[in-house]
């Protein structure tokens, strides 16, 4: 969710801190699809792909380095060694009517056999399960590499039986099967599972535990294989797929063990656009509702089936191409046939169709909003409140989290998962309550740490604000939106400001009201086609407060943003479309700064950005992610790389002249962050996609995960007082803490 690109012109003034005020929001515009670009072409570069299970096998070279290392010896005989510690948040206050919010929750599931054990699935936090019906949730799938979950699934006929499919913002690594009602988890999936795709939805035979099937929708165009419905018979260990085509929806008929559901989303190879339907448990297909049947239209559905009447079929899409709208469709008779409401919601493709568990008629589409029909798909009403009927962003009028991801329901209740975390109604969907208090799931682009008071940190996060935690250990929600670094003001360090998505800068006031800072007119580009990185590098110096910018350009600042200057003309990048992704500054000598880009160029200044030499000679062709120079000499500075197939840490000496790796036992995965321990420059950590590893002086890099899920982490903070903060996507912060450790090394799964 984020505000328009026309801020400038629109009225903005939101005070987030002051709930009397009642502010006038402006439209926000999902950036979903630019948000996995973003992660996704870093990864990919230079090859176009991501390598089959890459980060499996990058934990599992890493944990046997490390007992290697260590001669086997456990944790627990380290009674002082240092550890990571969670400081959440969990959750973060809003000034909105729900109150607590978390992060995505793409998946619901509650049990059968017990209504107060749900379990969620989050975008790339992991598997968390409730046994109080929401009161709490814990994380129950932490010792597992792949933390990102698609779909969850109960088997109908035994509940203690859970599958998750894996692969939602991350390319997913198999499947994860539960035989204590999701406790616990073990990978069951071999290597005949595509594994390079998202999964969308899964569905368990109502007689056979051991026979599943799972829809992946296709994450990499040049990979046909990993999308479509596939099939296992023996509880997830071998798969087949039985409908290789652009997958937007699937589901096993409740009750069944032979009848299944897809949409298709676009003509690829002999499949055809539209709701296709199996009696034989997929091993044949027949398409039961064209994409053309009633007027040109696409062939992108999401479908439902009432539990409690099995031949009601409901199927909402289609857009039509001509007058773009959708269309919501209803058949009694397993699809024989169809008929065709065109109600007045919104003309994009819903996440989900969920069902009421008791009543068959009532059904719900899952968009920025909740919608609800009480009729069987006639009149609709908007339940979640959070866009009003000409499209405006109200949230201080919603009932929940903007963006609606999953769905579940019981008798007397409904549950809905969005970006904010989870939310239930007991009232059909009048009120929202928040169950997110317990959920720290949150995903976080950068962090940034109070230069005097060493409680307080701040968060920039995907889709739910600029975060602060403070001194008493709670989080609020500053402003919404998504944002990467936080600067702070150096004469007042109660104002910051952080960077918005595509260029653009908000600021927070000491009385927590926000501004527009900078937009693309500050950096003079176009909307359309900018050569801004959708997080773009956005630094300050700590001792000297200026600020830097990157574009394709590097900008500075030496008023706390009042005004900006472009250092020179000089294209930093390899031009085209390629964009800055890191800065590095010297806090030693101000004239020196590296940058580096998107497609892997390595520029050094040492004029304060006047000019520029190209240092990218000796370095490999892969997206710069971050930069750590040293304090004791601006000639020393280490280079971080996202994507595969190379080193992913080197170290200049002679201010690039020469590059040397510096990645003597780091698996092969990105590399998304570096810090200096801010005691011992010596000691170098590396924030990976598999968590975060430890290198000090010429020793080889060690996993250092401990009390740390493996977890993306994506930035770097040092607080007043020399504490090392990371910043995850999908588990929010942690604190490099000394202590005795009671937990166990773990295994890779």
């Amino acid at each position: 969710m984020r505000p328009p690109i026309f801020l400038a012109a629109a009225t903005l003034v939101l005070f987030a801190g002051c709930r009397a005020a009642v502010p006038e929001y402006p439209l926000p515009r999902d950036a979903g699809y630019e948000r996995w670009k973003h992660y996704y072409e870093e990864r990919a570069y230079p090859h176009g792909s991501i390598p089959s299970n890459a980060r499996r096998l990058a934990l599992k070279a890493a944990m046997q380095r490390s007992l290697q290392q260590s001669n086997v010896q456990s944790e627990a005989a380290e009674p002082t060694a240092e550890r990571w510690r969670s400081l959440g948040p969990t959750p973060v206050e809003t000034a909105f009517p729900w109150r607590w919010a978390s992060g995505r929750i793409n998946a619901l599931a509650i049990s059968p056999a017990d209504p107060s054990l749900i379990l969620a699935g989050s975008s790339s936090g992991g598997v968390w399960r409730s046994t109080n019906g929401g009161a709490s949730f814990a994380p129950v799938s932490d010792n597992h590499v792949d933390l990102s979950i698609g779909a969850l699934v109960f088997a109908p006929s035994n509940p203690r039986v859970v599958y998750a499919a894996m692969g939602s913002d991350f390319l997913g690594t198999g499947v994860l099967r539960s035989d204590d009602a999701g406790a616990s988890w073990r990978d069951v999936s071999g290597p005949t599972f595509a594994q390079r795709g998202r999964s969308l939805r899964a569905g368990v035979d109502a007689t056979n535990v051991n026979r599943l099937w799972i829809a992946q929708v296709e994450r990499q165009r040049t990979d046909n294989e990993s999308i479509g419905v596939f099939v296992s018979e023996d509880g997830g260990v071998t798969w087949t797929n039985v409908l290789p085509a652009a997958v937007t929806d699937f589901l096993v008929v409740p009750g069944t063990s032979e009848t299944l559901l897809a949409s298709v989303g676009e003509t690829r190879g002999t499949w055809r656009p539209g709701v296709h339907k199996s009696v034989d448990g997929g091993k044949n297909w027949t398409l039961i509702l064209p994409a053309g049947s009633f007027f040109p239209i696409r062939g992108e559905f999401v479908l439902g089936v009432p539990a409690n009447m099995p031949n009601r079929y409901y199927a909402y899409g289609g857009q039509d191409t001509l007058r773009r709208e959708h269309n919501f469709f209803v058949s009694d008779d397993g699809g024989r046939t169809w008929t065709r409401h065109s109600p007045d919601i919104p003309t994009e493709l819903a996440w989900y169709l969920g069902i009421d568990a008791t009543d068959p008629n009532t059904v719900y589409l899952g968009f920025r909003d909740a919608w609800r029909t009480r009729d069987g798909g006639a009149t609709w009403t908007n339940v979640t409140k959070s866009l009003t009927e000409n499209g405006d962003f109200v949230p201080h009028l919603s009932t929940t989290h903007i963006d609606q991801h999953s769905f579940a329901s019981i008798p007397g209740a409904t549950y809905l998962g969005n970006d904010g975390g989870i939310f239930r109604s007991n009232d059909g969907g009048t009120t929202y309550t928040s169950l997110s208090p317990t959920l720290s799931v949150v995903q976080a682009y950068g962090v940034a740490t109070h230069p005097t008071d060493p409680a307080v940190v701040y968060l920039g996060t995907q889709d739910n604000g600029l975060e602060r935690r403070s001194a008493d250990g709670t989080w609020r929600e500053l402003v919404t939106g998504d944002y990467g670094s936080i600067v702070f003001d150096p004469n007042n360090p109660s104002r910051v400001i952080s960077n918005y998505i595509e260029g653009q800068m908000f600021m927070v006031d000491e009385r927590d009201r926000f501004s527009l800072a900078a937009s693309h007119n500050t950096w003079d580009e176009p909307i359309q086609r900018a050569r801004i990185a959708f997080i773009a590098p956005f630094e300050q110096s700590r001792t000297r407060g200026t600020l830097y910018f990157g574009t394709y350009r590097m900008f500075v600042s030496d008023n706390f943003g009042a005004a900006w200057r472009m250092t020179s003309d000089t294209d930093l990048t390899h031009g085209d479309r390629d964009r800055l992704r890191a800065i590095g500054i010297s806090e030693t000598d101000s004239s020196v700064l590296y940058t580096g880009s998107q497609n892997g160029r390595v520029m050094v200044s040492r004029s304060g950005g006047i000019d520029w030499t190209d240092i990218t000679a000796g370095l490999p062709q892969r997206t710069v992610k971050s930069f750590a120079v040293d304090p004791r000499s601006s000639a020393t500075a280490y280079v971080s790389f996202s994507g595969y197939g190379s080193e992913h840490v080197f170290v200049t000496r002679n201010y690039g002249t020469t590059w040397t790796p510096f990645a003597t036992g780091l698996p092969d995965v990105p590399v998304n962050a570096l810090i200096l321990d801010p005691r011992n420059p010596d000691v170098l950590y590396a924030g990976t996609d598999i968590g975060v590893f430890r290198r000090a002086g010429e020793d080889p890099w060690t996993l250092f995960n401990r009390g740390l899920p493996n977890v993306l982490v994506n930035d770097f903070a040092v607080t007043a007082d020399g504490r090392v903060i990371a910043a995850t996507y999908g588990r929010g912060a942690y604190e490099l803490v000394s202590g005795k450790t009671t937990s166990k090394r773990r295994s890779v799964r």
